[in-house]
């Protein structure tokens, strides 16, 4: 009830001041410069593009942004411009994904986040397959053939799925068994373990459950869906995106885990050259990110680590106005609105580390304070005096 009786005091569509990001991050202000950079990395690896693999790392203090960074990222990706990027984003907001996180954890979590794609892959690869089939058994018909017409096209389609991924053969065919719904398919595709009777019939002798296994399987999947399937084909997908975030969080694992990680990242990074893009948040300094992120993995990054710093005054007043400019209702409302542009900059004036975190937590205490205390009026501003007022 005080959310929309803040909203409809302040004439504002949605409350702009969160502290944490949602699921479904549409927004950004400030930061033109980390935006356009971003946005650059995302673009490059697409088969329209660029086309080669991009490693980047976002990094600066708690609550500068980053995590909502990542998250509008993908909103760009998955929904803003999906038709433009035609590629599948995943973003694990933790790496604190198991009790004992390895390389292994994080391709379990990737390949559940894609499991609305198998399906889609699934039908594409089958589609593909069948039409090369039926093509080929036109020409058998027109010489003498020694196969009938479901013998020729059974042993084609093995022949060519077991072609399409050399590096892990079994994955073309557990990918079309998704189509029709196939749980075993689809469970042995998110690393869990099987008996060698349920995975026989994919060609494979073990599941995957292993960090080489993982790294095989997901390299292969990015090759197979980025790449034609066939000459003069389309792929299936321009690239696909893994989004990293609170990679802080390996500093407290055990070093079996760390190397693990480490492992992980830099030969999934080299098997997959093109087409690819991983992209992780990481709160702390350029120090403590090279404490644990082995040489091997740094040296394979596209871009020098991208710092999101506190902001400026300027700046801070400039991210401010802008956030309550996208939620205004009235348009005709200054950009600024329920504020003056001087009580933001007086609330900007009093935020001593001038992160997005601290601006928010500094703006809502002087907006609902406002409303709470009746000094915000239907059609009034919110008075300079009530920023000491509220934040002494």
């Amino acid at each position: 009830m005080e959310e929309q009786k803040t909203l409809a005091l302040a004439k504002l569509r949605e409350y702009p001041f969160r502290l944490l990001p949602g699921e479904r991050v549409t927004v950004w202000a400030g930061y033109a410069d980390v935006r356009d950079k971003l946005l650059r990395i995302v673009e490059t690896p697409r088969t329209d593009r660029v086309g080669l693999y991009e490693f980047a790392i976002l990094w600066g203090e708690l609550g500068t942004g980053k995590s909502h960074a990542l998250r509008y990222l993908k909103y760009q990706i998955a929904e803003e411009f999906r038709d433009e990027f035609q590629s599948p984003v995943v973003y694990l907001d933790t790496l604190k994904l198991e009790a004992k996180t390895t390389f292994m954890s994080i391709f379990r979590a990737t390949m559940a986040s894609l499991e609305d794609r198998f399906v889609e892959v699934g039908r594409a690869l089958d589609a593909t397959v069948n039409r090369i089939v039926t093509e080929e058994w036109k020409e058998q018909q027109s010489q003498s053939s020694l196969f009938t017409e479901p013998e020729f096209r059974e042993k084609r389609r093995k022949q060519i799925l077991e072609g399409l991924c050399h590096g892990f053969p079994a994955l073309p065919r557990l990918l079309i068994a998704t189509k029709d719904g196939d749980q075993r398919a689809l469970s042995i595709l998110k690393g869990n373990k099987h008996k060698p009777e349920e995975l026989r019939p994919f060609g494979l002798t073990n599941s995957i459950e292993n960090d080489y296994d993982a790294v095989r399987c997901f390299g292969q999947f990015v090759n197979l869906t980025t790449n034609p399937v066939v000459s003069g084909a389309s792929p299936i997908f321009k690239a696909v995106y893994l989004f990293l975030d609170e990679l802080e969080i390996i500093q407290d694992f055990k070093p079996e885990q760390i190397m693990s990680i480490n492992q992980g990242i830099r030969d999934l990074l080299n098997a997959c050259p093109e087409h690819f893009c991983l992209l992780c948040g990481f709160t702390g300094s350029i120090e403590a990110l090279e404490g644990f992120l082995e040489s091997a993995v740094m040296a394979r990054l596209t871009a020098v680590p991208l710092e999101v710093p506190p902001l400026e005054t300027n700046q801070a007043v400039e991210f401010l106005t802008q956030v309550l400019a996208f939620y205004r209702l009235d348009d005709s409302d200054p950009r600024e609105y329920p504020f003056t542009k001087e009580t933001l900059g007086e609330i900007v004036a009093k935020t001593t580390t001038k992160t997005p975190r601290n601006l928010f937590k500094n703006a809502r205490v002087v907006l609902e304070r406002s409303v709470l205390d009746g000094k915000l009026v239907p059609g009034g501003t919110i008075a300079i005096e009530l920023v000491d007022a509220y934040l002494d």
